[in-house]
C-alpha cells in the first residue's frame, strides 16, 4: 500500500492542521487614513468605502503607507527630465497634478511626492509605479521633443532634445 499525500506531510512535520485559513488572525476592522480620509476596508484602500460607513461610527485612524511616503519625502518611482527649458518646467508640474488628480480618483495611493529639483532638470517622485507610467505617456504625448532615456523601476529619465525633432543643434 502506498502512502497518501497527506500521510507523507504528517511524517515531515509539513502538515499544519485541516483548517489552515482558520489559524490566521482575522481580517482587521476598517480603518481611517488621519490625513487623506482613505479607509482600509479588506487589506485595500478605497474612497468608496467612505459612503458606507455611516457617520456615528468612529472609525480607529491610522497613516496610509502613501501619506507615509508623502511626509517622509520617499517616493516609489521618480520621473526626472532633464535639459529642461525654464518655460516648461511649469507646463509639466500642472501637467503632473491633472495626472494625479484622474489617477488618484480610483487609486487613493497614488500620490506626487514633492523633490527638490534645479540645474535645468526637474524631478517628480511619485507614491507608485501606475501614476509615473501615467505621467510618462503624458509627457510623451504633449511634447513630441522628449525622448526616453532611461527607464527602470526605481527611475525614468526622460530627456528635453533643443532643435525640433531629428535635427541637430547648430555648432557654436
Amino acid at each position: 500500500m502506498h502512502p497518501t499525500l497527506s500521510t507523507l506531510s504528517l511524517r515531515k512535520g509539513r502538515h499544519r492542521g485541516r483548517h489552515a485559513k482558520a489559524q490566521r488572525p482575522p481580517k482587521s476592522a476598517p480603518r481611517l487614513c488621519s490625513d487623506c480620509g482613505a479607509v482600509l476596508v479588506r487589506g485595500r484602500w478605497t474612497w468608496k468605502a467612505r459612503l458606507s460607513v455611516p457617520a456615528d461610527i468612529c472609525l480607529p485612524t491610522i497613516l496610509c503607507p502613501a501619506c507615509r511616503r508623502v511626509r517622509d519625502r520617499d517616493p516609489v518611482h521618480v520621473v526626472r527630465v532633464e535639459d529642461l527649458p525654464r518655460a516648461r518646467a511649469r507646463d509639466i508640474q500642472a501637467l503632473a497634478r491633472r495626472v494625479e488628480d484622474a489617477e488618484r480618483a480610483s487609486h487613493p495611493q497614488e500620490r506626487l511626492v514633492p523633490l527638490a529639483s534645479g540645474q535645468g532638470a526637474l524631478c517628480i517622485g511619485t507614491t507608485g509605479l501606475h501614476l509615473s507610467r501615467r505621467l510618462v505617456a503624458a509627457i510623451l504625448r504633449s511634447w513630441k521633443r522628449v525622448e526616453i532615456l532611461l527607464r527602470n523601476d526605481v527611475e525614468t529619465r526622460l530627456g528635453w532634445s533643443r532643435g525640433a525633432p531629428g535635427q541637430r543643434e547648430p555648432a557654436a
